[in-house]
């Protein structure tokens, strides 16, 4: 389609002439055309001449959700708590999430994760009225206020701080990796790497996710059955 079409040009001329095309906004998120490159060609491109993968947080975008109970945070929008209350509720988060029970069933998992990372820059009146969020928030008045202040005046406020968290993870992941002689490029929420270094860069992204959120979670290649599902489609291949 067109629109594959030209962010893979704009890949192909990412690799013809790569200096000056990285970018990084406001959120600390570091952007280059490969960040754009369809998914479907990203993994037939080669780094130093190796293949790659793409080591990916399973489900960044709740895992970094813990952080809203940091004092900072919770101070900065005037949430009501007390350290008691709201270390409890992180706790309640964190063992939800490592029980892999955030989505629901293992039937509608992957629809459901679609809806949850579509509903954070929806309006908050749309997200909270949502079942997914019913779910996120139940017994957790805190995060629910939190999530109703970021939003306030802006629906993607949420999105915000959950970008910036995301680029607090990968970009030191990069630079270590990099000390190491391991080069990686920023793929949004995780690295791209060569196959080879796939192990090396899934442990140091999962350590810095530990030290960050107190969860213990999965980084492995991403999977690419939704990219194929949509290609496959007659309709929009």
């Amino acid at each position: 389609s067109p629109k594959r079409a030209a962010s893979a040009q704009r890949c192909y001329d990412w690799l013809e002439a790569p200096a000056g095309k990285v970018t990084v906004d406001s959120s600390g998120t570091v952007n280059s055309p490969i960040s754009g490159c369809p998914r479907l060609i990203r993994p037939h491109l080669l780094l130093d001449g190796d293949d790659v993968v793409e080591m990916d947080v399973s489900g960044a975008h709740i895992v970094l959700l813990t952080r809203i109970y940091e004092k900072e945070v919770l101070d900065r929008y005037g949430i009501e708590h007390t350290e008691e209350a709201a270390a409890a509720e992180r706790q309640s988060l964190i063992a939800q999430i490592e029980s892999g029970d955030v989505y629901g069933e293992e039937s509608t998992r992957k629809k459901t994760k679609r809806v949850m990372i579509q509903s954070l820059n929806l309006a908050i009146k749309v997200q909270m009225a949502m079942a997914i969020t019913q779910r996120l928030i139940a017994g957790r008045p805190i995060l629910a206020n939190t999530m109703r202040a970021m939003k306030e005046h802006d629906h993607r406020g949420l999105g915000e701080w959950l970008r910036r968290w995301t680029s607090e993870i990968v970009n030191p992941a990069l630079i270590s990796l990099h000390d190491r002689d391991i080069p990686s490029i920023p793929i949004v929420d995780g690295l791209m790497v060569r196959k080879r270094d796939a192990e090396a860069a899934g442990e140091e992204l999962t350590s810095r996710l530990l030290a960050a959120t107190g969860a213990r979670v999965q980084v492995r290649a991403k999977d690419m059955s939704d990219e194929l599902e949509t290609i496959n489609d007659p309709l929009t291949a």
